[in-house]
């Protein structure tokens, strides 16, 4: 009788924006589960298949979803005591290359906010990534080039102000000559670690066409997290 609607931010798939701008095919729906379940897939909040699946033991059933446009979602219900451990929705695509991208952060005295978000990146950064830290305060403690590692760099820098900061690591990014992308990032942000893969996917999968543009940011009020802030940033 326990039902999941995952019709909500961070579950939907936008599928009209992924087939305008990557190559993507054949879209899936991919969950791993044990039990009787009622599942439902909606496109627009339109119910366009369901499904009743089976299975004595933990399995990973994949639904064919077709090709189509707008937002699609999922919703599942228990029909006797189950088991959902986790799915997603996947898509064909030839093999491509991986995202080289710079994470860029520019931060002044903001280190309570920023030494928590540099774990999660350490725990969560892509394949081919790295982050690129401009210190306008000069106020970083020592030792943490040893504590991040490699993939960490850490630049002090006069006190720039938000664009000198960020120019800065867009300076040192592009010196680097290996890398695709660049992305800015505030410091005193909390990052929920899903974005990074879905920006690594969608940068890997770019039509050529698009490969010169921007890609925007959104982000949800902490204290009304109902609330998107800002877009398109």
């Amino acid at each position: 009788g326990g039902r999941l609607d995952l019709s909500a931010y961070f579950n939907l798939f936008h599928e009209e924006r992924w087939r305008k701008y990557t190559v993507i095919g054949e879209i899936v729906l991919r969950l791993k589960f044990r039990g009787d379940l009622n599942v439902r897939v909606l496109r627009d909040r339109i119910v366009f298949l369901d499904r009743t699946l089976s299975a004595p033991t933990e399995r990973q059933e994949e639904l064919v979803l077709g090709a189509g446009t707008g937002v699609l979602s999922v919703q599942v219900q228990a029909l006797k005591e189950s088991h959902l451990y986790g799915g997603g929705f996947w898509a064909e695509t030839s093999k491509r290359p991986e995202a080289q991208v710079s994470i860029i952060i520019c931060t002044f005295h903001r280190e309570r906010y920023l030494l928590p978000n540099l774990e999660t990146l350490k725990e969560h950064l892509p394949e081919g990534w790295d982050v690129i830290v401009v210190d306008n305060g000069r106020s970083l403690p020592e030792g943490l080039a040893e504590r991040f590692g490699p993939r960490f760099r850490f630049l002090p820098n006069p006190n720039a102000g938000g664009s000198g900061g960020f120019t800065r690591g867009i300076l040192q990014a592009l010196s680097d000559g290996d890398k695709s992308a660049a992305l800015l990032m505030d410091d005193d942000v909390v990052l929920e670690p899903a974005a990074l893969e879905r920006t690594a996917s969608f940068w890997s999968l770019l039509k050529q066409e698009y490969r010169g543009h921007f890609l925007a940011g959104a982000m949800l009020r902490l204290d009304t997290p109902c609330v998107q802030h800002e877009a398109t940033a």
